[in-house]
């Protein structure tokens, strides 16, 4: 699994509860892309900067890797939030059913 994955199920979730909440695709993409996009952002910045810190090592397959993970996280940003939204507005999918209380005899719990 890659680093943009988490990124991508981040999006994908908040949107489809934007869509459970009755919102068309449209509006659901533009909150999740306000809600989620800022988080999305700086938390590839860091990731970025943090692994881009390796790059130095003396140690190929370290650098290596830094290259590979910097490289993913820079194409993963630029998917996650131009062309998952583009996406979706395409191909918004069923609308989600409205959440429904969840009754006591249907939860079940491991002890």
């Amino acid at each position: 699994m890659s680093f943009g994955h988490g990124f991508t199920i981040h999006y994908l979730v908040h949107f489809n509860e934007e869509r459970r909440r009755g919102h068309s695709a449209l509006v659901a993409n533009e909150k999740t892309f306000i809600a989620v996009g800022s988080a999305l952002m700086l938390t590839t910045v860091v990731m970025t900067a943090g692994l881009g810190t390796v790059i130095t090592s003396q140690l190929p397959p370290h650098v290596s890797f830094a290259v590979m993970a910097c490289t993913t996280l820079a194409v993963a940003l630029p998917a996650d939030l131009l062309f998952l939204p583009a996406l979706l507005a395409l191909f918004p999918g069923k609308c989600p059913e409205a959440e429904q209380p969840v009754s006591e005899a249907e939860v079940s719990v491991d002890v």
